[in-house]
């Protein structure tokens, strides 16, 4: 049985008595001073305009609009009878903006899955593997009020690589390709990554890997 721990470093994993950091939780640690400095300025930037009560309120509507659209996608995916009731009225032009996309997937067989990579000892949820445009795809869902751009999309990347990693560590069965699906009110982006860039991502993903073990010693050293 894997647990899933939430503590003040992050989301970790139990597994077989191993206790495992998230993928999400690496990223997050492993950020370079660069991007940690653009993600304050940009919430600084939001508590400005907004004011930090107002932009603290946003930011959980975000992510439980997010949660509401992950759920959404998961029971139609399973067929299950009350999909359609956990649409909320703050998810609902998400939910028209990506159902299409939801309804041409085929062959689903890992949906909100838990996965660990045996050696590498890291762990997530992916969002999903089935089958997109005739290829074995592992699919990550995000949520976006505004549309992104290719640039925007390192960590989520990284994120859907280093999930695919673990997938076929447990499963040994190889993914075609990975697919991150961005799902905004007006419109779903796909930005679809071959096997290239999966190569490159994955190295990138390892050198973070390393450099979070690397931070934990220091952490763990007396």
């Amino acid at each position: 049985m894997i647990t899933q721990i939430n503590t003040r470093n992050g989301r970790f994993y139990k597994v077989n008595g191993d206790l495992l950091p998230s993928v999400t939780t690496i990223i997050k640690a492993t950020r370079t001073p660069e991007d940690c400095n653009r993600l304050r300025k940009w919430q600084h930037k939001i508590d400005k305009v907004h004011g930090a009560d107002t932009a603290d309120r946003e930011s959980s509507n975000a992510r439980n609009r997010g949660n509401t659209i992950h759920e959404v996608i998961a029971a139609t995916l399973k067929d299950l009878s009350d999909a359609q009731t956990l649409i909320t009225p703050e998810s609902k032009a998400y939910w028209n903006s990506v159902k299409p996309i939801v309804k041409a997937i085929k062959n689903p067989c890992a949906v909100e899955h838990i996965i660990y990579h045996h050696t590498l000892k890291y762990a997530g949820t992916l969002d999903l593997i089935a089958d997109w445009q005739g290829k074995r795809t592992i699919i990550d869902w995000k949520t976006s009020s505004r549309i992104k751009k290719l640039a925007w999309m390192s960590e989520a990347i990284l994120q859907v690589v280093a999930y695919k990693g673990a997938y076929e560590s447990m499963q040994e069965l190889p993914i075609e390709q990975a697919l991150v699906v961005v799902i905004s009110p007006k419109q779903s982006q796909l930005f679809i990554i071959d096997q290239d860039e999966i190569a490159a991502a994955w190295y990138l993903w390892l050198i973070r890997l390393e450099q979070y073990k690397q931070q934990s010693l220091l952490m763990t050293s007396p």
